[in-house]
């Protein structure tokens, strides 16, 4: 600050050298987020005063944002009149732009792969935290597989990554560095089986053999009464999810799991469990001091009785887990993977709940009225569960309940390229969530679903 300028005067300053080319947009849906609209910039100042943790609001990139909603205010700029009303609207609420032609796409997927070649640390691979991570790694050398046409670089950087993840595998068939045994093995099996070399089949098989001892079954102790039964988790004894599931399912179809092999059976249970179905799923679970019950809209929650997209309480006092896009589409994929058939009623059910629920701007079934930004986690994760579940499903339309025919593979291309940033990667700007912050990650992700 120069001095006898007040914080006011500086900030208002700084707004001004930003009009000509940052425009208050996202600015706007901060302050409209913190209910801003009203306030004084006196009431504001004492809000981001209070709510602040060592000086920040978050993360230093969100703490900026907020001084510039804050600036916004002190400027006098309005939140709820003119253009700027459409800054509030829903981003679900987004048009869809037109499909991309093929010349668009070759030229989206040339750009990433330059990208995720930049990112590459120096040893070659990929990761956070100046470190190499194996489950980062095998995503983008898998992505890269993607891009079918010849190139020397990727062709080095794919073999380079696999021939670290094989060094990786330890005694009992699992691939990873130290952490999350469950998640890197099956992200590596998959980008291991997509590579297709026969010298890897016996690296795969032990891969196979780990996974399924991972499950929890009669050989941990566990009976098909107790919550967790069927479900696999992180690995290390971490307790089982649908997301850890679904990963290790599609893993074991890759490795050339047989169909009759027992581990399918053991997996439907857990994710019944997971699904708001009352007519299949009459578990109950106790969570901090309540009863937790089945919904029955059909979709799917992270985990039984546990929603990251929270919960709703009913008249009774028992509480359901909401259900969640991203969990929906793992549900759908967990059962396909199982063998259930399209008219099993489990499946109509899920298929019934991404009808009601289509959404490619958002990772529905999050409480958007109480935090607008809440349908962007998980996001791109959320993306390619959308192409792989419906690609299992195996059509290329979805009529949603309202009537309206989705060519899902148009629309799903149209957003992802529409996100791709000038650099030719992607980032969840929205949220960070689960590592979406993460370039090389998200990039790994929109490739993935393009191919799917």
């Amino acid at each position: 600050r120069k001095a006898g300028q007040t914080p006011e005067t500086e900030i208002t300053a700084v707004l001004g050298r930003l009009s000509g080319s940052h425009g208050p947009t996202e600015e706007q849906r901060y302050c409209d987020r913190l209910g801003w609209r009203a306030a004084t910039a006196e009431e504001a100042a004492a809000h981001v005063a209070t709510q602040g943790r060592d000086g920040l609001w978050g993360s230093l990139d969100e703490s900026a944002r907020i001084l510039i909603a804050l600036g916004l205010h002190l400027a006098g700029t309005p939140t709820t009149t003119g253009q700027q009303a459409d800054a509030t609207a829903p981003e679900s609420a987004r048009p869809l732009p037109p499909p991309p032609t093929g010349g668009a796409m070759a030229a989206a997927r040339d750009r990433a792969r330059t990208a995720l070649l930049a990112q590459r640390n120096q040893e070659g691979l990929w990761g956070a935290f100046g470190r190499s991570d194996p489950g980062i790694t095998a995503l983008c050398a898998w992505a890269l597989l993607t891009i079918r046409n010849e190139h020397a670089e990727a062709y080095e950087a794919v073999h380079t990554a696999a021939k670290w993840l094989r060094s990786l595998q330890k005694e009992d068939g699992s691939i990873h560095s130290g952490m999350l045994p469950n998640y890197m093995t099956s992200v590596a099996v998959g980008f291991l089986a997509r590579l297709g070399r026969p010298e890897d089949a016996v690296v795969l098989a032990r891969a196979r053999a780990f996974l399924t001892g991972l499950q929890s079954d009669e050989g941990e102790g566990y009976e098909t009464s107790d919550t967790y039964y069927g479900g696999i988790g992180y690995g290390n004894d971490l307790r089982p999810d649908l997301s850890n599931l679904q990963l290790a399912l599609e893993a074991l179809e890759a490795s050339g799991l047989a169909a009759s092999d027992p581990a399918w059976s053991r997996a439907l249970v857990f994710l019944q469990r997971c699904q708001n179905r009352s007519e299949s799923n009459s578990h109950t679970v106790k969570a901090a001091g309540a009863l937790v019950v089945s919904g029955n809209d059909g979709g799917g929650v992270y985990m039984p009785g546990s929603s990251p997209a929270g919960t709703v309480t009913l008249k009774d006092g028992t509480v359901v887990a909401r259900s969640y896009g991203s969990m929906t589409y793992a549900l759908l994929r967990g059962y396909l993977f199982a063998g259930l058939p399209h008219d099993d009623p489990r499946v109509v059910a899920a298929m019934d709940w991404i009808k009601s629920h289509w959404s490619l701007r958002e990772n529905p079934g999050f409480d958007t009225a109480v935090d607008p930004a809440a349908g962007a986690q998980g996001y791109y994760y959320y993306l390619l569960t959308v192409a792989r579940a419906l690609r299992q499903w195996g059509t290329a339309e979805i009529t949603t309940t309202d009537g309206v025919v989705h060519i899902w593979r148009h629309e799903l291309r149209a957003v992802i390229l529409e996100m791709q940033r000038p650099g030719g990667d992607w980032v969840n700007e929205r949220s960070p969530r689960w590592w979406e912050g993460n370039p090389a990650l998200a990039t790994a992700y929109a490739l993935l679903a393009l191919d799917a």
